[in-house]
């Protein structure tokens, strides 16, 4: 399967723990580099500064609504993208199913010109939100309790479930996160794949560990979470697979 296919997952995220100065990833730098199409950055970059002002000693510069650079931190929101920098996080996230393999490529592209950064983790992450044919609340109850009403008679009429899930997928340690979005009446699911890197590696080790694992960990999200629920149509249980629900 193609993971621009892939229904389950409605964003997904790289997040790159290390050492970083904001002030470089500006559109400019980006476009100049290539490593996001033009169209991502091109008109952004010909916007005319707005106001430019210190701030606790350090030069502030925005460019417009959707930029704002600084040397404590820069945020950046593109047409697909979403990318927030701090001296200490590398952030880049997309809400669009199309732009999966563009946000990998991005990622590892940005790293392999700075590649001298000290890089010490790195955060593949999926994030989804689904509706079911029944109401997300009585879902997961079951999961949780399988008593009815057992929930209920203890914590009243007003409660809400999370919970998390944690294994070993390859040679990142994973953290599923289920919680109740009541409404919404939805179930949200985020995936957390952790893997700590070697300074002696470098940014080659971090390169090498996303082109590498970043579709492999979305089928497996893919895949834990109709192994969980059965399989969501658009976001909505086939009605075919609610009796997989209805037996938990």
């Amino acid at each position: 399967m193609d993971i621009e296919e892939i229904k389950t997952i409605k964003q997904s995220r790289v997040i790159i723990l290390g050492s970083f100065n904001p002030a470089i990833i500006h559109p400019e730098w980006l476009d100049r580099n290539q490593v996001l199409p033009p169209t991502e950055v091109r008109g952004i970059t010909e916007a005319k500064k707005e106001w430019e002002r210190d701030l606790e000693g350090i030069k502030v510069a925005s460019v417009s609504s959707n930029v704002f650079v600084s040397g404590s931190q820069t945020i950046l929101s593109l047409p697909s993208y979403r990318i927030f920098v701090t001296p200490d996080k590398f952030d880049a996230t997309t809400l669009k199913r199309e732009k999966h393999n563009e946000l990998c490529r991005f990622v590892a592209s940005t790293f392999k010109i700075l590649e001298h950064t000290p890089v010490k983790a790195m955060g593949i992450n999926f994030i989804s939100s689904l509706r079911f044919s029944e109401h997300a609340g009585d879902l997961m109850h079951r999961y949780f309790c399988a008593e009815p009403k057992a929930l209920t008679s203890i914590f009243g009429e007003h409660y809400l479930i999370d919970s998390s899930v944690r294994y070993d997928y390859k040679d990142f340690k994973v953290t599923v996160r289920l919680g109740l979005r009541e409404k919404k009446d939805e179930i949200g699911i985020d995936f957390n794949y952790h893997m700590e890197l070697t300074e002696k590696e470098g940014t080659k080790e971090l390169i090498d560990n996303l082109l590498e694992n970043f579709k492999p960990t979305m089928l497996n999200a893919d895949k834990v979470i109709r192994g969980l629920f059965g399989e969501p149509v658009d976001g909505v249980e086939n009605n075919d697979k609610s009796g997989k629900n209805k037996n938990v």
